[in-house]
């Protein structure tokens, strides 16, 4: 299973659409400011340890209690092809935030391939459940508001995990929030549902017998740290 777990924020009935713009823009620009936490020696910077710990437990009580036995019944009733051409609808969806992240980089080709797919995708695909962009020379290349961050040079900030969320750095959680905020600005009441179905989709591994995973705090945090410290690594060395 996925370690990102459903995200759930409070609801707004009127002016979505008006309020999205100043509080990305807000979230974007306090980012720097906030992640310059002291990170001596490349070590983990846990400066909320004790929540982190007990948000780990609920996201982890989740994953076990309601994810997984909904991922295990979805694999066993749902035919394969079916699976595959549902998680396909739902990644023809992440498009537009690809064609965002190209726009903000000044990647014009990169918003140009992400808007033909989608275009494609959800015209000639029916709706996304077939790729058939990629055979008219459209690859997938997914690009997410964290690495315009990272980009950006944006500080990673101290660790911590959001119920929910999951794990998550501070320069992550601002990209977290505000394409969740996006999300929800377009889905409004259908955004916690919508969110549900695309992890059980998406994330969902092609087995009904998960692997047995024994959790470590400290381990998992290591491991994530350093994951993400490579990934922004990489993406800025592409540069």
């Amino acid at each position: 299973m996925s370690e990102t777990l459903i995200r759930n924020v409070p609801r707004r009935r009127r002016g979505r659409g008006r309020e999205v713009a100043p509080f990305v823009a807000a979230l974007l620009s306090v980012t720097p400011a906030l992640a310059q936490a002291p990170n001596a020696g490349g070590a983990s910077v846990d400066l909320l340890e004790p929540g982190s710990r007990l948000f780990s437990t609920l996201n982890s009580y989740l994953l076990t209690n309601v994810l997984d036995p909904v991922g295990r019944a979805y694999i066993d009733y749902v035919p394969p092809e079916t699976r595959r051409g549902v998680a396909t609808a739902f990644v023809n969806l992440r498009e537009p935030f690809t064609v965002l992240s190209n726009v903000l980089l000044l990647d014009w080709a990169g918003a140009d391939n992400a808007t033909s797919r989608f275009t494609i995708n959800s015209t000639v695909g029916v709706l996304g459940f077939y790729d058939v962009a990629t055979d008219y020379g459209y690859p997938l290349k997914p690009r997410r508001l964290d690495q315009v961050l990272c980009r950006a040079y944006v500080p990673e900030g101290p660790y911590f995990v959001l119920p929910f969320f999951g794990a998550a750095n501070l320069r992550d959680a601002a990209a977290i929030v505000a394409t969740n905020f996006l999300q929800y600005a377009v889905a409004g009441s259908a955004y916690i549902p919508y969110r549900f179905l695309e992890v059980i989709a998406v994330h969902t591994p092609d087995s009904s017998q998960p692997e047995a995973q024994v959790f470590d705090y400290g381990a998992t945090r290591d491991a994530y740290v350093a994951r993400r410290r490579s990934a922004c690594e990489a993406e800025r060395s592409a540069l």
